[in-house]
């Protein structure tokens, strides 16, 4: 498995979810995921949290 292919497909799709949903203020985002998964608000925005927790760890690594 080329491993240096699939690191840059995925930045490649980060980029591209950046460039997305950029725009989205947070308090949008949470209520998209929460109509969409139809869950609570706390766990919308834990679920948040965490998705941007893992994104910066990924940026810093990059």
């Amino acid at each position: 498995m080329n491993w240096d292919r699939i690191e840059d497909s995925f930045k490649q799709f980060n980029g591209n979810v950046i460039d997305q949903w950029d725009d989205l203020t947070e308090d949008q985002l949470g209520s998209c995921i929460r109509e969409t998964f139809g869950i609570a608000d706390d766990e919308a925005e834990c679920e948040l949290s965490g998705w941007q927790l893992r994104l910066s760890e990924i940026n810093r690594d990059v």
